[in-house]
């Protein structure tokens, strides 16, 4: 928390725009939903400090555009699943951390004139039309990221407090706190190693085997499932918009078109862009009014498919999405290839089993492997009585090199494995190789690269910002008093 306050003050106003207010309390938070009502009543008292419904309402509308940002497939949870992460927690555990320093800040005689909110807000580029602060750009980009300037400008205000209460604590380690806390990554091994391919054993498999394995294991070779379906799709590109049409779009949605500095991009250097999103909208609501005619029962004129979910004619977000609903649901319209498409689900087969016959390729090629891995074991346990093994130098937490035949991701999975092994001597399975090892020397002298003592200075950096953080946290818990009108 107070690295972030201290590593991003000049972006703050942008920061609370862009809903990421949540990082604030880094750290010191837990995640999860609730149904807000956006009256004037207080959700918890910290001290001095109310939290209004209001502002928890709205903490979790940040928190949860968060999530989507950077989740895949967030908007695709059910409600309970979205219940289950506990959203409503995080947003008021965030509000309250929050307020326990403002508190904090009123005690020290800390706190933000409406001359300051009013030059944060001003120089905030998103703000600014042409290098100038306009102000009906800034009304019209707050309502359209459902904010009212007061309380924007609250928030503005208690972020800059935080920002003076932040300037209070040293961000810097010692040198000694440096090197303790970076000692482990230091530690090297010089070893010995002897790695065993698939080839070094002999397998065989006769069909009796085979048909033993598939009744033992008969539920994991299952069909694809497939499915039956009617669709129709609204291809954007057909839509024609005339130049009227696009300028009104432009200027009802100018905070989509703001550049990399977020001034306004002047609507001949978008039109391309303006023209396919009007378009998009429009083939999303022809698809709408689409969605409810299906629905109605009314017919139209769909395609209908039948196929396995391993060769969908849809994307893989779609073709999930089919595989939960019920015979005769239908998909709100998806945005597919340059448009919208509506789906029916008309029927659909899961969970059937393969007999022996149609699983006899995928079962024959697991059962080698799993017989492989086991005479593999066997050998490197033999191998290891009497252990030669070809030098590879020092090696450390941090390698980041390949090791003999193993490729980058292999030697990686195998240096992480060697450093949470206490044994000197033994073997790994890396996929379907078997590592034989022996450390034949140990030390603390693995000299930092570069990029390692900044990665390093900067994990150090963070250890101890995170557990100043919690400590100050609990502090201030003791300080001032916490009551939560809803739970």
């Amino acid at each position: 928390m107070i690295e972030w306050m201290q590593n991003h003050r000049k972006y703050l106003v942008v920061t609370i725009w862009i809903s990421t207010i949540a990082f604030i309390a880094a750290g010191m938070i837990g995640w999860g939903q609730y149904s807000f009502s956006l009256d004037s009543g207080s959700a918890a008292k910290v001290g001095q400090i109310k939290i209004s419904q209001e502002e928890l309402a709205q903490e979790y509308r940040r928190l949860k555009d968060a999530y989507a940002e950077s989740i895949p497939n967030f908007k695709e949870l059910t409600e309970d699943q979205i219940k289950a992460m506990h959203l409503e927690k995080s947003a008021l555990d965030s509000l309250i951390n929050q307020a326990l320093l403002r508190n904090l800040a009123l005690d020290l005689g800390l706190g933000a004139t409406k001359q300051e909110v009013a030059k944060e807000i001003k120089k905030t580029s998103v703000f600014q039309k042409d290098g100038i602060f306009d102000e009906e750009l800034y009304k019209n980009i707050l309502k359209q990221s459902h904010y009212r300037p007061k309380h924007f400008e609250e928030s503005v205000e208690r972020l800059l407090i935080l920002q003076k209460i932040s300037a209070l604590f040293p961000k810097t380690t010692t040198p000694l706190e440096q090197s303790s806390l970076s000692l482990w990554a230091k530690l090297q091994d010089k070893l010995d190693i002897l790695i065993l391919n698939p080839n070094d054993v002999k397998i065989s498999l006769n069909e009796e085997e085979m048909k033993k394995y598939y009744e033992s294991h008969k539920k994991d070779f299952k069909k694809p499932t497939s499915f039956k379906t009617r669709s129709l799709y609204f291809d954007a590109s057909l839509e024609k918009p005339d130049l009227k049409e696009l300028e009104e779009y432009y200027h009802k949605n100018k905070v989509s078109y703001l550049d990399k500095e977020g001034k306004l991009q002047d609507f001949k250097s978008v039109q391309e862009q303006v023209k396919h999103d009007l378009s998009m909208q429009k083939a999303n609501e022809k698809a709408l009014r689409s969605y409810i005619a299906l629905k109605k029962a009314n017919a139209q004129n769909y395609t209908t498919q039948d196929f396995e979910e391993n060769n969908s004619p849809y994307t893989a977000e779609i073709t999930q999405k089919l595989a939960a609903l019920k015979p005769l649901e239908i998909l709100k319209p998806e945005p597919f290839k340059d448009g919208f498409i509506v789906v029916q689900l008309i029927s659909q087969t899961k969970d059937e089993l393969q007999n022996f016959n149609e699983a006899k390729s995928t079962l024959k090629t697991r059962l080698t492997q799993e017989k492989t891995l086991i005479a593999l074991q066997t050998l490197a346990k033999e191998k290891l009585k009497d252990f030669k093994g070809k030098s590879v130098g020092y090696v450390s937490p941090n390698f980041g090199g390949t090791i003999n035949e193993l490729n980058q991701e292999e030697s990686a999975k195998f240096i992480n494995a060697l450093f949470n092994r206490q044994e000197k001597k033994g073997f790994i399975a890396i996929n379907n190789k078997m590592v034989l090892y022996q450390i034949t020397e140990q030390n603390f002298n693995h000299s930092f690269s570069a990029e390692e003592s900044q990665y390093m200075q900067r994990l150090v950096n963070n250890t101890k910002t995170d557990f100043f953080d919690k400590a100050l946290i609990e502090e201030l818990k003791k300080r001032y008093k916490i009551v939560k009108y809803i739970q």
